[in-house]
């Protein structure tokens, strides 16, 4: 049992030893004088940035590979426009001759940048970790974004992959089949989500715009909350400070609980809303075949059976 698991603890260690066969040290000092906006164009890289008072803006890390012939086709660019600079983590794309076993070359870096820095994000596959800068903006594949402490807005387009942010003051996602997890959003969290899942604690306002099939999970909302078009998806949202007003529900379901203002709903198909613990009213303007189950509602409720 004891070579089991000291086997298992071995794993992941060389688990990263096969993904970096060969390597190389990289190192760039970034032209960030007068600039206000850092643009990291990246793949499967995997990047860590953060902002600091003392930050020397020297990019460093490793270029990792399966062969010295992947390992020359990394390489690191920067170029000024005004008072933006880009970063592009190379991977050219060349022909090479494809070996047994796996093949890879990918960028590990990390740097520090003053916080007044915004930053923009261009990720494919990779993995990057942000934190303590002004404002972050990514546009993510079915990379990973992990970012903390922002302290102005943040604005995603996610497709296939995962974000999660805890601080910021703001946040604005477009997400396809991705994942969205939001933390201590001062102010407004406002999303639309396919087929993927939002999940999110500690938020100053919620404006859910459309969900199709996907999930949406919400605790904790200092102010009122605004849900647009739910499709087949299921949303639940839960201590609500202010009202709640919904547009349309499709076959999907609703629940809301502990609710310090009314609920309103315009329309509603095929799916149930669920209330529980309202202090106002509750309203639903039209309503198809769904159901109606509302619980320790001190107002009054209103369907257009009653």
């Amino acid at each position: 049992m004891k070579t089991l698991f000291a086997v298992a603890l071995l794993l992941p260690t060389l688990a990263a030893a096969e993904r970096c066969k060969v390597e190389k040290a990289e190192e760039l000092a970034l032209d960030l004088a007068g600039v206000s906006t850092l643009v990291v164009e990246m793949g499967d890289d995997i990047l860590t940035l953060g902002g600091a008072a003392d930050a020397d803006g020297v990019l460093r890390g490793r270029a990792c590979a399966s062969s010295d012939k992947r390992l020359e086709l990394l390489s690191l660019k920067q170029r000024r426009e005004g008072d933006r600079l880009t970063l592009a983590l190379v991977r050219e794309r060349r022909v090479v001759t494809i070996s047994f076993g796996a093949d890879y070359a990918y960028h590990d870096v990390s740097v520090n940048v003053p916080p007044s820095i915004a930053v923009e994000l261009d990720m494919g596959s990779g993995d990057a970790t942000i934190q303590q800068v002004a404002s972050l903006r990514a546009d993510i594949g079915s990379g990973d974004l992990d970012a903390r402490n922002i302290s102005g807005t943040v604005l995603l387009e996610i497709g296939s992959g995962d974000a999660a942010i805890d601080q910021a003051t703001s946040l604005r996602a477009d997400i396809g089949s991705g994942s969205l997890d939001a933390r201590n959003i001062s102010g407004t969290l406002r999303f639309d989500v396919g087929s993927g899942d939002v999940v999110a604690h500690t938020i100053g306002t919620l404006q859910v715009d459309s969900v199709g099939s996907g999930d949406v999970a919400v605790d904790g909302v200092a102010a009122g909350t605004r849900i647009g078009t739910v499709g087949s998806g299921d949303v639940a949202v839960r201590d609500v400070k202010g009202a709640v007003t919904i547009e349309s529900l499709g076959s999907g379901d609703i629940t809301l609980q502990r609710v310090a203002g009314s609920v309103a709903m315009d329309r509603m198909g095929s799916g149930d809303l669920r209330v529980t613990d309202i202090e106002g009213d509750v309203v639903v303007n039209y309503k198809g075949s769904g159901d109606v189950h509302a619980k320790r509602v001190k107002g009054a409720v209103h369907t257009p059976a009653d």
